[in-house]
This record gives structure tokens, sequence and C-alpha cells, in this order.
């Protein structure tokens, strides 16, 4: 669900907002939005990684309830609809915010997904829910 909020954030959402006042054209808005997705993604994914390299300890650092970030994607996208068709989302930063919120929260219910599939079964079995997992998302980029 969050890949899919992100993709049709992206995708969809975003080709129909563009601001008068914004210091860009409505053209380089998109390529904005597109990059703010990206720099989301490379600052999603890795979470872990990056709070490794801080000192954190990484297990208590995985979101054992994926859901809740995914949830918020949802709710973004939703927010995004609505302000898409009432305007009222009046300034371009506050929307290239969200676009990267809602790809580093894509990337974290990734990697949290990923860590958390297999959870109490054995080695063999947790790989296969792994490869699972990562197969299904490898299709929908």
């Amino acid at each position: 669900m969050s890949t899919f909020c992100k993709q049709l954030l992206v995708t969809g959402v975003v080709t129909t907002i563009m601001f008068a006042n914004a210091p860009v054209t409505p053209r380089n808005q998109y390529l904005l939005y597109v990059l703010a997705s990206r720099v989301g993604d490379v600052l999603g994914r890795p979470y872990l990684g990056y709070l490794f390299w801080c000192g954190f300890i990484q297990e208590k650092c995985i979101i054992r309830k994926s859901w809740i970030p995914a949830f918020v994607n949802v709710a973004i996208v939703i927010f995004r609809v609505f302000a898409s068709w009432f305007r009222f989302l009046s300034h371009f930063y506050v929307a290239v915010v969200l676009v990267i919120v809602n790809s580093l929260l894509s990337g974290v219910v990734y990697v949290s997904s990923f860590h958390n599939a297999g959870e109490g079964l054995s080695v063999e079995e947790k790989r296969f829910c792994r490869a699972l997992m990562t197969g299904a998302l490898w299709h929908l980029h």
C-alpha cells in the first residue's frame, strides 16, 4: 500500500497541483516533485544504515508495526488529493516536503517489512518470505 501511495502521489496527484507564486515554472515544479521523491527514497530506504552510522542500535529502530507509516502515507495521499481538488495548499515548499515525507516513509515501510518478514519462522521460511516480498516489490519499480 505504501509503494502504491508513493507512485500515485508522484505520477498522478502532483501533476494536478501547480503553484503560480512558486519560484519555478509549472513544468519545472513537476521535476522538483520527482527529485523530492528520489531524495525521500535516498533517505528512507537506508535509514537503518544512517542510524547505525550515528551510533544507534539497529534492532531498536526497526518499526515492528509497519502499517503505521503506511497509514500515514495513505493519509498524505488523501490530503494531497483534497488539496488538488480544493486548492487550499498555498505554498510550493509544503507540497515538496510532503512528497519527500511520503517517499521517505515508503522506504521505511519497505525496510521494516523486510526485516519483519517471516518473524518467528525457520530460516528457510524466513528466506522464502523475504524473497517473495522482494520479488513482489521488484515488479512495482
